[in-house]
Order: C-alpha cells, then structure tokens, then sequence
C-alpha cells in the first residue's frame, strides 16, 4: 500500500481566462501502487465535443485498467486517446496538447504532446522543465532564440506535434526521475506559462507555504499583469511531503533461526517412529479418500452455484440493476475465493468494480435528470459529465445515451444564452439583434419540446415587435418634432405648429405624457413667438410715425403696445416701451408749454407792429425767460434780438417826443 505510506498533495485552478468556454481539461487518479495525472489543452472550439476531455478521460480510463510506469505503456495511453480523438473528429477536427504524468509514490516519469508543460522544482530552483513541440523551441534549440524570448515569441504556438493532427502520433516519454520529499511538480497549459516568466515562478516558490498557495499566487501574478487577450489557463502543483520508501529487515528472524537449527533435530529423532506411521496413514488413507470425494461433490455444487449466481449478476448487469448485479457478483466472488479459484475470482471483482462504477454513473444520470427536468440546467450538465467520465472507465460500455444527455443539454443552455443575450439587445432597443438571438433560442426549444420556454420566448417576440412598432412611431414623432423646431427657428410659425401638433398626436397615442407636455410648451412658444412679431411689427409703425414727429398717434400705439408686451411676460420689451411712452409725453408737454410761448411772443409781435414798443418790450422779455426756462436756446435767442431791436425802437421813439 505505497500510496498509504506516501503523501502527495493535488491543488489546481483552471479558468478560462478573457473567453467563454475553457478548453482545458484536467482529472488525476491515485491507486494503491501508483498514481496518474492528466493535463490537456484544446486546440479545437466545438461546442459539442471538449477535445481535452475526451483525451484526459481515455488516458485516465486506459491507466485505471493497466496501470503501468513503462514508457512503451504510456506511449500506448497517449496513442489510445489521439485514436480516439480521430474517431470523434466527424463535424470538426479535434485537436488537443496533453502531458501525463505517472509516479509509483518515489518516481516519476512523464509524457507530453505539444506544449502543455511540467516544471519539477527541487529546493525552490527548477529542477528541470519539459520541452514544447513547438517552432519556438526549434529556435531555441539552433540557438535562434534565448531562452528567456521562448514564452512570449509569436511561434510558441506553432505546434509540430499535437493530438488530432494524424495517426502517428509520436509522444515524447522522458526517463524515470526519482523523486525526494519536499519536491514539488507544476504542471501548465501555454496560457499560463506565456504569462510568466521562470524568475516570477521561483520567486513565488519562496513565497508560498504550500501547493494551494502557490498555485493562487501564481494566478494573482498573471491577472495583474492585466492581459486582455488572457487564454484558458491551468496550474496544477503536486507537492510531495513524503515519498514512499522501502524497509527491509538485514537480520533473519528468531523462529527461522530454530526452524533451521530444528530441521536436522527432527530427522534423527523421528526415524525410530516411521513404520508405525506407515501403518497409520494407511489406515488414514481410506477415510480422507471418502473425505475428499465428498468434498469434491460439494466444491462442484458450490462452483455451479457460484457460476450461476455470476450469471444472474450478468443478466441483471445487461438489464441496468447495477445494485442487484453487485449483490450476485460479491456472492459468487466469496465461493470462488474458498474454492480457490483465482481466475475467477479475479475475473468477478473486475465485473464487480465495473458494475459499481456503471452504478455510480447511473445513479449520477438519474440526478442529473431530476435536475433537467426541474430546468436546472447547469447542474445537469454537471452531473451528466460526472456520468459520462465514470462510464468512460468501463471498457467498451456504450455512452451514447449519456452524451446525447449532455449535448441536449449544452444546447439547453446556449439557447437560455442567446435568450438573454437576446433582453440584454432588447435593453438597449437593438430589436433586430434581439429578434435574432431569440429566433436562435425558439429553434433549440422547439427541437426539444419545451414547451414553457417556446410560450415565453413567444412572448418575448410578441413583445419585441410591439416595441420594435413604438419604437418607430416614437422615432416618426421625433423626426416631426424636429422639423417643427427647425421651422420655428426660421420663424415659420404656421408650419411650426402644425408640426408640433402632428407630434403631440402620436405622443398622445404613445401615452408618452412627458413628451406631449413638452410638444404643448412648444405649441405654445409658437404661438407667443407669433403674437411677439405681430406686436414688433406694431411697434416698428408706431416708430415710424415717432420719427416723423406724430406723437399723439405714436403715443396710443406704443401704449397699446406696451400692454400686449404685459400681456406675454416680455417684461424687458415693456420696460422699454414705457421709456418711449414717458418720453413722448414729454415731448407733447414741452410742445405745448413751446405753444404758449409761441402765442405770447405772437402777441409781443403785434404789439410791435403797433409800436407798442414798451408794452412789447415786456412780453418780449416775458416770452425769453420761458424760452430759457424751457432750455429752447434758438428761440430764446431769437427772442432776445427781438428785445434789442424794441429797446432801439423804444429809444427813438421817446427822443422823437
């Protein structure tokens, strides 16, 4: 029991990095005697079929029935799963990289295809590395290319051998290494080792406590470095705390050593009794023959019953009841072993061993019905490719059944996927990729008769076309209302609204309250803007005949225009037409005061004229201090020649008397 007195420790992460689906596949088995893991990667992007998984599974199903740690058997393994890759590369050619790694608990030896690599660390250094079959590592080897370019040249992966490519596969087997405790194995696909260079992994080595730790610190490092292009990655790290050793006793036992010191004792001593003996056995004779015949008849019984109750386990194995089959199986395999029937004990405890895993695979089927019936998807799947990879185990076991379990299902939950890849393009009004992506999903329910996903997705259509149909009515709307702001800006107001109003009705159909409020402020900003040109238009004649000094008149429009300018809140418009109305004003009241000047300085003339010259001499001067007083300079002044001259005439005429 190697594996017992060992102590080898798995911890792995597989992600799939910046893609949907991971192609990487990784399963270990660890028996008695020794141990096998399997790290794949494909190449391939069926979504059917998993390339690495169907490879990881024949070579861990091709291990449990042989195990074996020599090169030619692990050579067999990997060309047993590149044939079975061939076989199943019907639509689409699979394609995958594999290493495979076997110990007996205190060696190892290894295998690889293509560039899926291990490192075996010893005391925190690399040890040693695998090499890739790679046009990378071609360079490498001509001395085109340093090591330290290897992970990151652009034909690192470029693969010269690969599982898939064709019927000769040519594997390559490494020598058996011998292990020490506290040694470490790391095993990669190229999306994590072209992350990472071999300092950053020794680095982390001295970091890290354990294999769990280490593996998580490593997957810290490639996600910081924030690659956006990241690929399906895997790590897995074998730690080895203990390896198995030997112990073998150098001194011989006490009873061997009186056994040997006995046997020549007993040969001296025992002659004396012999023919007495003789006569005893011969009288013994006669009764162990009738013994014998007895129970040679009863062993013959027992072995048709055992070969009868493995029969029965055989039947029962054809017809599913695994359960039954077992009970039958451990039945005849007890009688076998009493009758000393090697073979064919040996030959029940494999029925026996396959007929648990087909149990535990049957009883995984039938959980991952339950869960498909019940429209947990994921969790089906899951079970069904538990299933699937213990039925693998059984040579030649018909899986069909199962894989079409799985396939339903994928197919189950790609069209839930484009279902709501579909709500998300609805979401965003994206309709005709919304209607495309549930049309996909419609065609996988409708194939599988689901029939309250088809009513759903149905509904969903229905309710996509109704959008789709608002969506452009809304659209038509906007499209008009636009027109409407356009003509508004060139002040064609008539056509403005109109538009407006053409707008507001399929808003109101709509029942888009906001937007037809909205529309009625513009109808009504239309409508203001109207009235306000009219009112300019007013306002530009009763300054014309401002200008040409017909105050009164000028007067009555710009206080009828003041009012209408009130009457539309253009409170700036109203302000400054009511500067103008209490200038005219001014104006009509300076004229009339000038009036009346006027009429005394005519009075002052005919005085004048009469020779009145005192008498208009006084109103003379009477008129200039109005003029003044009414800062009318040029009449004023006039007035005031007017003054001199009757003075002058004043003079003459009282020197002529």
């Amino acid at each position: 029991m190697r594996k017992e007195n060992s102590e080898f420790i798995t911890d792995f992460i597989t992600e799939s990095g910046n893609f949907k689906n991971n192609r990487d596949y990784f399963a270990y088995v660890e028996l008695d005697e020794m141990a096998c893991w399997v790290l794949a990667d494909g190449l391939d992007s069926d979504n059917d079929k998993l390339s690495s998984e169907i490879a990881v599974a024949s070579i861990i199903n091709s291990f449990t029935e042989k195990p074996s740690m020599k090169r030619r058997d692990l050579k067999k393994y990997i060309r047993r799963a590149n044939e079975v890759l061939l076989h199943e590369s019907k639509l689409i050619k699979l394609k995958a990289t594999i290493l495979v790694i076997i110990t007996d608990y205190k060696s190892i030896i290894w295998a690889n295809v293509g560039n899926t690599r291990v490192y075996h660390f010893r005391k925190e250094r690399i040890n040693f590395k695998s090499k890739d079959h790679s046009i990378a590592q071609m360079m490498l080897e001509v001395g085109d290319l340093e090591q330290r370019q290897l992970n990151q040249h652009k034909e690192r992966n470029n693969l010269t051998q690969y599982l898939g490519k064709s019927k000769k596969v040519k594997p390559y087997v490494a020598k058996k290494c011998e292990l020490k405790d506290d040694d470490l194995l790391l095993l990669a696909t190229s999306g994590f080792w072209e992350n990472i260079t071999e300092e950053e992994l020794t680095d982390i080595l001295k970091e890290s406590m354990k294999g769990k730790e280490f593996v998580e610190n490593l997957q810290d490092v490639i996600l910081e470095k924030g690659n956006g292009s990241l690929d399906n990655y895997s790590m897995v790290a074998i730690s080895i705390k203990q390896i198995f050793k030997e112990t073998v006793s150098k001194k011989p036992s006490m009873i061997k050593k009186i056994a040997v010191i006995m046997i020549p004792i007993l040969v001296f001593v025992g002659g004396f009794a012999l023919f007495t003996k003789i006569k005893r056995k011969q009288a013994e004779h006669l009764v162990t023959v009738k013994r014998m015949k007895a129970q040679k008849s009863f062993n013959l019984k027992q072995l048709n019953n055992s070969l009868k109750k493995e029969g029965q386990g055989d039947e029962l194995y054809k017809q599913g009841e695994y359960g039954e089959a077992i009970k039958r199986y451990k039945e005849a395999k007890e009688v076998y072993k009493t009758l000393l029937k090697k073979e064919k004990e040996e030959a029940v405890a494999k029925k026996i061993e396959d007929t648990e895993i087909l149990l535990k695979a049957s009883d995984l089927e039938k959980r991952a019905k339950n869960y498909f019936d019940s429209a947990n998807y994921k969790e089906a799947l899951s079970k069904y490719n538990e299933a699937k990879l213990n039925y693998l185990k059984v040579r030649d076991y018909d899986f069909t059944g199962v894989e079409d379990s799985i396939v339903k299902t994928e197919n189950i939950l790609q069209a839930i996927a484009y279902e709501e890849e579909g709500d998300m393009f609805l979401k965003a009004n994206n309709f005709s990729v919304a209607e495309e992506k549930y049309n996909f999903a419609l065609a996988i329910y409708q194939k599988n008769e689901l029939s309250k996903r088809i009513d759903g997705i149905k509904s969903k259509m229905n309710n996509t076309d109704k959008l789709k149909s608002r969506n452009k009515k809304v659209a038509q709307a906007q499209k008009t209302e636009e027109a409407g702001n356009e003509l508004f800006l060139k002040n064609d107001f008539k056509n403005a609204s109109l538009k407006y109003m053409e707008a507001k009705v399929i808003y109101s159909d709509l029942g888009l309250k906001d937007r037809v409020q909205r529309v009625d402020k513009k109808i009504d900003e239309v409508e203001i803007a109207k009235i306000y040109a009219q009112i300019k238009k007013a306002e530009d004649e009763a300054n014309l005949k401002f200008n040409r000094d017909k105050y009164e008149e000028a007067l009555s429009d710009y206080e009828s225009i003041f009012q209408q300018y009130s009457d539309i809140n253009k409170a700036d418009d109203s302000r400054r037409v009511s500067k103008v109305i209490d200038e005219i004003k001014g104006i009509i009241k300076l004229n009339e005061e000038i009036a009346k000047v006027k009429k005394i300085e005519e009075k002052g003339d005919s005085l004048f004229d009469d020779k009145e010259y005192k008498d208009a001499l006084d109103i003379y001067e009477k008129a200039y201090e109005m003029y003044v007083n009414l800062n009318q300079n040029e009449d004023s002044a006039r007035v005031d020649g007017k003054i001199k001259k009757t003075k002058e005439k004043n003079k003459k005429f009282l020197f002529f008397f």
